[in-house]
């Protein structure tokens, strides 16, 4: 890869071909928030279950805590559990959770496609979320992205190929929503393979999954953090403009990011990329300087997106104001904010 090219789109105007989309909001969606543990909110997608009509299912009774339990389980309304204890036990143990998988996936298979084998019952677009949720290695990620393509097929496909027009974007209703974007991407990072949501992510005609600015932060952020190549971070970056982002050095955190990244991957670059890192971190540190100059110090919250975005920041700003040290580079700018926002102590 050119990197010193690819850096130049970044930092620069758009290409001549993107993807024609409506602008995503900048501001956080709280509908599409997800919790801090994917596997405890099963409520938010649904449980399995709900799409299997051949499980037993207990008849509408006042004895019974919900009309969907199943009647193997139910349990009468005097001897409920506490809410605590409800939780809990809504928590699967892993063989639990790969058998969930495995029905579900095999329940999904023949009713998506060009060609589905069993028409009723539907499937409908949230057995993705519920699919991730259950996915608990590596392996599972991959068969979700291969439902991807055959769902896409299914809802677009003419023929085996996706119906878009020339400006690229899908006919009819779109495959996927934004909060499954967000929550592929970030069990990607869970699970070890953030270079797998690159993939998808970067392959848009064939699995038609959009990039959402949290799931492009969080993509910058795996890959520097799972120490995956300075070149995949680059490309990463790029897809922002693919997908008709703002750039990355115009969204604070996504600049932080891969100004972060810039500079670890600093430590071991030699000869021209070295030089070519060095520019662009150099851009990056400009770009980050006038972010910060309009931007309100990050107060604690106790929403979870607040909190992960608010920890990566901790993370890159000291790494930042480090380099700067070293470098003997003016860090003023940067440590006012940092104080302002609790990451380093107060002087006075």
């Amino acid at each position: 890869m050119n990197l010193a090219r690819t850096s130049f789109r970044i930092l620069s105007g758009p290409p001549t071909r993107r993807l024609h989309r409506a602008p995503i909001s900048l501001q956080k969606k709280k509908a599409a928030a997800v919790t801090n543990d994917v596997f405890d909110d099963e409520d938010q997608w649904g449980t399995v279950e709900d799409l299997f009509p051949s499980a037993p299912v207990a008849k509408s009774s006042p004895s019974l805590t919900s009309r969907h339990v199943v009647a193997s389980t139910a349990v009468p309304s005097s001897h409920a559990p506490a809410p605590l204890e409800k939780a809990k036990d809504r928590r699967l143990s892993p063989g639990h959770r790969r058998h969930k998988f495995t029905a579900l996936v095999r329940f999904v298979e023949p009713r998506i496609g060009r060609n589905p084998t069993k028409r009723t019952p539907l499937v409908r677009r949230t057995v993705f979320p519920q699919l991730i949720q259950l996915a608990s290695m590596p392996e599972h990620l991959r068969t979700i992205s291969e439902l991807m393509v055959t769902w896409k097929e299914g809802r677009l496909g003419t023929q085996g190929k996706a119906r878009f027009g020339p400006d690229g974007q899908p006919k009819g209703a779109h495959p996927f929503d934004e909060p499954t974007s967000e929550l592929f991407a970030r069990r990607c990072d869970e699970l070890g393979v953030p270079e797998h949501a690159l993939a998808v992510f970067g392959a848009f005609r064939t699995h038609a999954l959009p990039l959402t600015l949290p799931a492009a932060r969080r993509l910058l952020r795996s890959l520097s953090a799972a120490g995956r190549p300075f070149a995949d971070v680059v490309t990463a970056a790029a897809l922002f403009d693919v997908h008709q982002l703002p750039p990355p050095h115009e969204d604070l955190p996504s600049c932080a990011l891969l100004l972060g990244a810039c500079l670890r991957h600093l430590e071991t670059a030699e000869g021209a990329q070295r030089k070519e890192t060095q520019a662009l971190a150099a851009e990056l540190i400009k770009a980050l300087e006038k972010r910060l100059a309009d931007a309100a110090p990050m107060p604690g919250s106790r929403d979870v997106l607040d909190k992960t975005i608010r920890q990566w920041l901790k993370s890159v700003m000291r790494e930042v104001n480090k380099f700067l040290q070293q470098q003997e580079q003016p860090r003023g700018w940067l440590e006012t904010w940092m104080i302002r926002s609790r990451f380093l102590p107060s002087s006075s």
